[in-house]
């Protein structure tokens, strides 16, 4: 219970409302409707440029909680990609040359991603991440 009030506190740990953030602009961006102007309030707040080209990806830990999930998005938030945390996976956006060396240093990690991209093609056929994102 600590850490649940810690967090909405603002404490320590990853937060909620930037996940909810991320998973929204992720929604907008891969197509499934028009940006607005308060995904750009979103965009500026997780530092994310909205402007691609994006390099899609779906993350998960083996064995991973949903609180593994919840620090892992927070962190790959943190290095600049737009990351969502849904329980059991990450997905999200990245820029062309995100430093992934740290996140795969765990060996639990299991990464699929595809490289640059542009936003027109993810409103197309999102490559997997949007069928991740939405199952």
């Amino acid at each position: 219970m600590r850490r649940c009030w810690l967090l909405r506190r603002g404490g320590s740990g990853p937060s909620a409302s930037d996940n909810s953030r991320a998973g929204t602009l992720f929604a907008r961006i891969c197509g499934q409707s028009p940006v607005t102007i308060e995904d750009f309030d979103r965009a500026e707040r997780l530092s994310f440029e909205l402007a691609g080209p994006y390099c899609p990806f779906v993350a998960a830990i083996d064995g991973g909680s949903a609180a593994s999930h919840a620090n892992m998005a927070a962190r790959m938030r943190a290095a600049g990609a737009l990351a969502y945390a849904d329980g059991r996976r990450v997905v999200g956006l990245t820029r062309p040359g995100f430093d992934w060396p740290p996140f795969l240093a765990n060996g639990a990690l299991v990464l699929a991603g595809q490289a640059s991209t542009s936003q027109a093609a993810l409103e197309q056929d999102p490559p997997g991440v949007g069928a991740a994102y939405r199952s």
